[in-house]
């Protein structure tokens, strides 16, 4: 080229940024895991409100009620029954913790195929399988949408079992009568050894700062509540 002649600068096109989910997406499906976070970040504290188990906790939930769980759905397939040929469907819930095989059959398999979606997040409600791992039955979906529409916000209380006697937890619900309300209650008994989740329907109250404190103060470093 002559040193006169002036060369044409590039032009570089402007591209919005990725979002965060789609960063976290490229991550995964270019080193099988993500690493600067987890989709379900975002929806944590949407889930403590409306899922009654965490999916790591499954194996210990002891209430007759079904329980529900939240998460982000990492994938979704059809299968068929050898049996019968019906077709199922098999699908993989996760959290930022844990992962949980999820099946659908029948009815709830032909409502939803079209409807679930990977990368997704809801909530599941349904039964719990032991057999060789857990196993998630899912009788009803969510979608986050449909959460507050149909689902009751409740309140976790975990508390540190180990030295404490039953005054100790009779003080606890002495505290949940003072503050009466609409939201139901989730206790979590933990020791070294188990924990034991049950929901109390008889105990609904409102949560607010005043019951935090109340129940923080009393508990001394042994109860968390969310």
């Amino acid at each position: 080229f002559g040193e006169d002649e002036l060369l044409e600068e590039p032009k570089i096109i402007d591209c919005p940024d990725f979002t965060e989910r789609e960063k976290l997406e490229k991550e995964r499906d270019s080193l099988g895991l993500y690493i600067s976070g987890h989709p379900f970040d975002q929806y944590e504290a949407e889930a403590k409100r409306y899922a009654t188990c965490p999916i790591a906790s499954l194996s210990q939930w002891t209430s007759k009620a079904k329980p529900i769980v939240a998460g982000v759905l990492s994938s979704v397939v059809e299968k068929f029954s050898k049996k019968t040929g019906d077709p199922y469907g098999v699908a993989v819930l996760e959290d930022n913790v844990a992962t949980v095989e999820v099946m659908l059959f029948r009815d709830r398999w032909a409502a939803l195929k079209p409807v679930l979606q990977k990368g997704e997040f809801y909530f599941f409600e349904g039964n719990i399988r032991q057999d060789r791992g857990v196993s998630f039955f899912v009788t009803d979906v969510y979608s986050e949408s449909e959460c507050k529409e149909k689902l009751t916000p409740h309140v976790t209380i975990e508390v540190d079992t180990e030295g404490k006697e039953e005054r100790f937890f009779e003080g606890i619900f002495r505290i949940l009568s003072s503050h009466k309300g609409q939201e139901e209650v989730l206790l979590k008994l933990k020791n070294e050894d188990e924990t034991l989740v049950a929901k109390l329907r008889r105990n609904l109250v409102k949560f607010d700062d005043s019951l935090i404190k109340d129940i923080t103060d009393y508990g001394a470093g042994a109860i968390n509540i969310y």
